[in-house]
């Protein structure tokens, strides 16, 4: 079946609606001229039952399709750990008389104690993949500290995207830009951003990136 266009649809629903309320007042028409006994108020009420009734499913279908382009523009914000995924175990090679006996976790081989030496928790940078409309962007961790530690230094319009995509040297792509405050906004971490106000941090730039990290709902899975 060929899905019609949008002004296709309006003008079916349209043109049903119209051919159907001038051929339902000619019946009654004709009828009454036949001696029938039909009120006058049939020929409006009936009408507009008509128009209803074609009104509904194409305001139905419009609905639909609208909600549907809506959904296409829906944001999508993810964290995650950079160069994350499947773990790399480190392993230490073990060898009898200069050949490859087999190969142990690191993290078993004791200590000169005789006991195992606790895993150290490691500190894997992060990173957040953000789309805006059909656009993905990947804004890494370190990206993400050296904007905000450059914005806190400019003090008044730290956000400014003037600035950041045009002023500045290098200037920043728009969609990386763009990106960056979509996640900082949605966070919670920006405020007093608005036509005119460019908005400022609401904590210290560390503060932010940890909050981002393992707090926000865009924390690190």
């Amino acid at each position: 079946m060929r899905k019609l266009s949008l002004g296709e649809t309006v003008k079916t629903y349209a043109a049903f609606a119209g051919v159907a309320t001038v051929t339902l007042d000619a019946g009654l028409f004709l009828a009454a001229r036949a001696g029938l006994d039909i009120p006058g108020s049939a020929f409006v009420d009936l009408p507009l039952s008509v128009i209803t009734l074609a009104g509904l499913p194409a305001s139905i279908h419009l609905f639909t399709r609208f909600m549907h382009q809506v959904g296409k523009d829906k944001t999508s914000i993810v964290g995650y750990e950079d160069n994350g995924g499947a773990p790399i175990l480190n392993r230490i090679k073990l060898t009898a008389n200069g050949r490859s006996a087999g190969t142990l976790l690191a993290h078993s081989v004791p200590s000169i104690f005789g006991k195992p030496e606790p895993a150290q928790p490691e500190r894997k940078p992060a990173a957040w993949w953000i789309q805006i409309g059909d656009m993905p962007v990947t804004i890494r961790e370190g990206e993400l500290v050296a904007f905000l530690e450059q914005s806190a230094k400019r003090g008044k319009h730290q956000f400014s995207q003037t600035y950041w995509t045009q002023t500045r040297r290098p200037a920043m792509p728009r969609q990386r830009y763009d990106a960056i405050m979509l996640l900082l906004v949605s966070a919670g971490l920006v405020e007093g951003r608005a036509a005119g106000a460019s908005g400022r941090l609401v904590t210290k730039p560390r503060h932010a990136i940890t909050f981002l990290k393992h707090e926000s709902r865009y924390a690190v899975s």
